[in-house]
């Protein structure tokens, strides 16, 4: 089970460089897109999608790096993990929806939580995504759970799958930045950053599992909002750890 890896031997100001143009790009396709549409030019217009395709992908492939650096500024608030849970499985329904794979989602209503709302949506991503890969998706029966249970003055949160798992000596080189940048070893410093284990259970042919553990706040029906805790753009890791599954859907902003 092995996520993307990410170029290792580029400096953070060159993966931005790298992620700016690409968004330049995806920018302009749309642009060409709205023109392309008033002269019903087709074929320019599934060019300009290819392009688009493959413009996420090259963000896909940094996306962690960036996570990664982003880690060191981790800043933790309050807020209601149940509605955070209920957005993510929600859009992920919405962007993969062209596959068969089932996403679901177990959590009390009102559990509220103390973290870094963006830098756990890309960890919960980077596992979905990582999980999404490694499913049956043309039988229709890929699985993946979320789970969030109060334990104490902790929750835990799981993301489990029934894929094809891997061998633990693989999984510790994946969870080893220095062998391989990506998702999972992104989810390791994350756990490390916030002081929390971050617990995996996996063997061949038998899925996977990830979970750890996040503070727990008292008074979660106050910090209920009608708005996503973490809005969905064009840019969003929604649409950028995502654009790996095939058939994925990316949302565009207004």
């Amino acid at each position: 089970m092995m996520m993307m890896s990410e170029p290792q031997n580029l400096a953070y100001t060159d993966i931005k460089s790298i992620r700016r143009n690409a968004m330049d790009a995806i920018s302009l396709c749309q642009k060409l897109i709205i023109s392309y549409e008033k002269t019903e030019s087709y074929e320019n217009i599934d060019t300009a999608n290819e392009i688009i395709k493959s413009s996420f992908k090259i963000l896909a492939a940094t996306e962690d790096a960036q996570e990664y650096a982003k880690l060191d500024e981790y800043a933790p608030q309050t807020f209601n993990l149940s509605q955070f849970l209920d957005d993510l499985v929600n859009t992920c329904r919405s962007v993969l929806r062209r596959t068969s794979i089932a996403i679901s989602c177990d959590c009390e209503e009102g559990i509220c939580i103390n973290a870094d709302p963006e830098r756990l949506l890309a960890c919960l991503l980077a596992l979905i995504t990582n999980s999404a890969q490694h499913v049956d998706n043309f039988m229709g029966e890929g699985e993946i759970r979320i789970k969030a249970t109060r334990i104490n003055d902790q929750v835990s949160i799981s993301v489990m799958d029934n894929g094809y798992g891997m061998e633990r000596s693989e999984l510790d080189d994946l969870l080893d930045y220095s062998k391989n940048k990506g998702g999972l070893a992104v989810v390791k410093k994350f756990c490390d950053v916030v002081g929390t284990t971050f617990l995996t259970d996996t063997s061949p042919d038998d899925g996977f599992m990830a979970s750890f553990r996040l503070p727990f706040v008292k008074g979660g029906a106050e910090f209920k909002s009608s708005q996503p805790i973490v809005p969905i753009s064009t840019f969003s890791p929604y649409n950028i750890y995502l654009s790996q599954i095939s058939d994925a859907v990316v949302q565009f902003s207004i």
